[in-house]
């Protein structure tokens, strides 16, 4: 995906990573949107124009950018977030998935295998721990465990 957006980006005409930030244009912020367009879905497209809108947004908050310039994402393009669909599986497959482990007599694994049970033993966990994603589940110290309960903060990643 991100290899997708660059790869776009560096194509494009407009020459969008070459250009200033304070001479950017709304014209070449719809050219770029447009080519995304042949390639990403909308909620990408515009994780990636928030991002780059977060950029510019700093750059003129930091004396970058003049305050009385215009800001070219403004009136260039305006994209709707869709909803996103659940690709929840069935629960027999998820059952089959949480007992993987049990259906594997207790004998010598390859290694391969002992990475597939490390990696149930890990989804189990992140699972029961209501979703926590693997960066915040590595961080996880024993002082996280306060008054009996297990108390984290949301790393962002990306």
């Amino acid at each position: 995906m991100y290899i997708v957006a660059y790869n776009t980006i560096k194509a494009d005409s407009s020459k969008i990573l070459t250009t200033p930030l304070n001479e950017l244009t709304c014209e070449q912020i719809k050219s770029l949107y447009e080519k995304l367009k042949k390639h990403l879905k909308s909620n990408t497209i515009s994780a990636y124009v928030t991002k780059m809108i977060a950029v510019y947004n700093w750059a003129r908050k930091k004396g970058l950018i003049s305050k009385d310039a215009i800001n070219p994402f403004e009136d260039s393009i305006k994209i709707k977030r869709e909803g996103t669909i659940r690709r929840n599986i069935p629960i027999e497959e998820f059952r089959r998935i949480w007992n993987y482990d049990k259906d594997i007599k207790r004998r010598t694994m390859s290694v391969r295998e002992e990475n597939r049970i490390l990696a149930l033993k890990v989804f189990k966990l992140s699972f029961l721990l209501c979703g926590l994603n693997i960066a915040d589940l590595i961080r996880l110290k024993e002082s996280d465990i306060i008054n009996g309960r297990l108390e984290t903060h949301r790393e962002k990643t990306g």
